[in-house]
Parts: structure tokens; C-alpha cells; sequence
């Protein structure tokens, strides 16, 4: 996965952990999906204009049922961003 930062933020995000925590429509109760390291861009990624502002991670998603789910991204616990998926 990709996603855009400022370009003062890079240095302090390379090397974190990232953790996606996901939260069915259906239910309360957030679970920890998955973990992954934040890296930047290397030469065999598709490149993005502005690519100093891009970093990527790579974190595998296995949602359990069908439906809307909520997708939160942690980094020393601040929240990164939220995506929602539709898993048919």
C-alpha cells in the first residue's frame, strides 16, 4: 500500500511500524488486522509524481466476512488516516 505525506514527515515515518486495525459495520469491536514497516518507493514500484512525498507498506488483509469495513492506520499510536473497503 501507498500513501502520500508531507515531505517534513518522511524522515520521522521510515522504519516505523505500521499497524491497521480493522472494524467491521456490523460490530463495535476493532481488531488488529495487520502490521507492516514503512519504507519508501525503490525502483521496481510504480512511481508517483511528487514521489519524495510518497512512502508504501507492505501488510497483508485477510477480512474474515463479507461487508463495509473500516480500515484505521496507527503509528506510535497516532492515526495515520482511515480507508473503508467493501469485501464481497
Amino acid at each position: 500500500m501507498v500513501f502520500w505525506i508531507k515531505k517534513n514527515e518522511r524522515d520521522q515515518l521510515l522504519g516505523k511500524e505500521i499497524k491497521l486495525y480493522a472494524q467491521n459495520e456490523k460490530s463495535d469491536k476493532k481488531t488488529l488486522l495487520s502490521t507492516g514497516k514503512i519504507e519508501v518507493l525503490n525502483s521496481d514500484d510504480p512511481q508517483a509524481p511528487d514521489s519524495d512525498s510518497v512512502l508504501k507498506f507492505n501488510a497483508p488483509l485477510n477480512l474474515m466476512s463479507e461487508g463495509k469495513w473500516k480500515i484505521d492506520s496507527y503509528v506510535d499510536k497516532k492515526r495515520l488516516g482511515t480507508t473503508i473497503l467493501t469485501v464481497q
